[in-house]
């Protein structure tokens, strides 16, 4: 069993590439391999993903015009996204 938690500050996120299409930025902050991620984005959400459901999983650099998911109605529009 792996955790991996994430701590101070840095100019990189961690993104959350989704099969059905969606981008999840933020901090891993606990992966299991071969099982799934929890990722913590900016405004304290955490999604769980099972690894058969990410495309792929990259550290890119925090600019302005990335898409954050962030408070209770990007979390349904994720909720719709992904259903």
């Amino acid at each position: 069993m792996v955790t991996t938690f994430a701590f101070g500050q840095s100019n990189y996120q961690e993104v959350v590439y989704l099969k059905n299409g969606s981008i999840i930025r933020g901090v891993i902050i606990e992966q299991i391999p071969d099982k799934y991620i929890k990722i913590e984005t900016a405004d304290k959400n955490v999604f769980v993903f099972k690894m058969d459901e990410i495309a792929k999983l990259t550290k890119e650099n925090i600019t302005k015009d990335k898409i954050v998911f962030t408070g209770f109605k990007s979390f349904i529009k994720l909720c719709l996204l992904i259903s």
